[in-house]
């Protein structure tokens, strides 16, 4: 530390409202904590100085993270998803081969199903079990999410499905050579929409799993032993300590307040400890679940793909304001990424759910044409487009400051 260097430097941190570090935090947007494995650095009286700093100045406090070691976990689920790949490619050979050999003329996707279908011997059936696998994994980690165990398990489950899926049809179109592209596009259930979905959704859940692992490493880093606080760390000069102490005053219960923000979420932002003042806890808010985000978006544009369309000028829109949304959110800081990320997703959820059972219990399948159910579609995508930008541009700060939004950040608040 500069300040045990010699007497030069201490004077210069005589008083330490206009020591170098303190005029350099005004001038910045971010403060950097590097944990050490020795102790914690809040063991250190300037440390908790410069965490009053940055509380003082509302600036936003990250921590300097170890690299992430995913090579591990990558080579694993890229074996299972090998494994998966070469069991669909050969588990599919008879059925393509009985298809490709036929002399029917497939006009639709669903001639092409039934020739599958009926080219297996013994009942089986193209991998629909390992496609409903699939997305019941995703259902298992997004409600199992605090299992690091779990989702693992689930994780190389997935992979195994989803490579199973991708060596299953590609075995089929490499048979199926000429088989248009109209015909596929036809296809009522957008299987191939899916299998991106799955993918990308498996990979990310995977680098959520490794960053939170990562994060608790990090909090254990900072933590001071059990019954420790702050204000009783010391600094190396006792004239130092008692300097300090000064000027912190009564206030420490914001340095402290702001130290544990930093342990509990991983960053310290003016929006996180509004939030703890509002009596919420912040662990795990600062997380950024990247599977959940995609998954928000991925069931949008599945969404949007296969029943939206009705009219350009709609569409048009509708991808705007996606887009615009999408571009907020990737310039956001972290906290409102974790945040805004976790209500997108479970916005996107509630309403298509919600749509699927107005639906269902009125008929509308039945009762609206092609066109109306595509407009009507539209509207909805539209709708859930625009609430998710309203959110975004308000943020987590300006969401905190709605007392008719706080009511819903308990259930829209990500979990760690």
């Amino acid at each position: 530390m500069p300040q045990n260097l010699s007497d030069y430097i201490s004077r210069l941190i005589q008083v330490p409202r206009t020591s170098p570090f303190a005029l350099a935090l005004q001038n910045s947007t971010h403060m950097l904590a590097v944990p050490t494995r020795e102790c914690s650095i809040y063991s250190r009286l300037w440390c908790g100085y410069e965490a009053y700093l940055a509380t003082y100045y509302n600036k936003v406090v990250i921590t300097a993270r170890p690299s992430l070691e995913w090579l591990p976990s990558l080579a694993v689920g890229m074996a299972i998803w090998a494994v998966g790949a070469i069991a669909g490619f050969f588990w599919s050979t008879v059925g393509a081969e009985s298809t490709a050999s036929s002399t029917a003329t497939f006009e639709t996707w669903k001639s092409v199903t039934h020739a599958l279908q009926v080219s297996y011997a013994l009942g089986m059936q193209p991998p629909f079990a390992f496609e409903d696998a699939a997305a019941g994994c995703v259902v298992l980690v997004v409600l199992c999410g605090r299992s690091s165990h779990c989702v693992a398990f689930l994780n190389l489950l997935g992979a195994l499905a989803v490579g199973f899926i991708l060596g299953f049809w590609a075995k089929i179109f490499g048979a199926l050579a000429q088989l248009p592209l109209r015909i596929i596009a036809g296809d009522p259930t957008g299987k191939f929409f899916l299998i991106p979905l799955f993918a990308v959704f498996v990979a990310t859940s995977e680098m959520d799993r490794l960053r939170a692992l990562q994060r608790k490493q990090e909090a254990t880093l900072l933590e001071l032993p059990q019954n420790a606080r702050v204000q009783d760390a010391q600094c190396g000069k006792p004239e130092d300590t008692l300097t300090i102490t000064n000027e912190i005053g009564d206030r420490w219960g914001h340095v402290e307040a702001s130290v544990k923000v930093l342990l509990d979420s991983g960053m310290s932002t003016p929006a996180l400890r509004e939030v703890t003042q509002h009596g919420f806890s912040v662990r795990g808010l600062a997380d950024v679940k990247f599977s959940r985000c995609w998954l928000g978006l991925a069931v949008w544009l599945f969404h949007f793909l296969l029943y939206g369309g009705s009219d350009a000028v709609l569409g048009v829109i509708n991808g705007m304001v996606v887009g615009v949304t999408v571009v907020l959110w990737c310039n956001a800081e972290r906290d409102d990424k974790a945040f805004l990320g976790s209500m997108s997703v479970k916005i996107v959820i509630t309403v298509a759910v919600c749509t699927y059972a107005i639906s269902y219990a009125f008929h509308l399948d039945h009762k609206l044409d092609e066109d109306k159910k595509a407009r009507f579609g539209d509207f909805v995508l539209l709708g859930i487009a625009i609430v998710c930008l309203l959110c975004h541009l308000a943020g987590l700060k300006g969401f905190m400051r709605l007392p008719v939004a706080r009511c819903l950040f308990g259930a829209l608040r990500p979990r760690c």
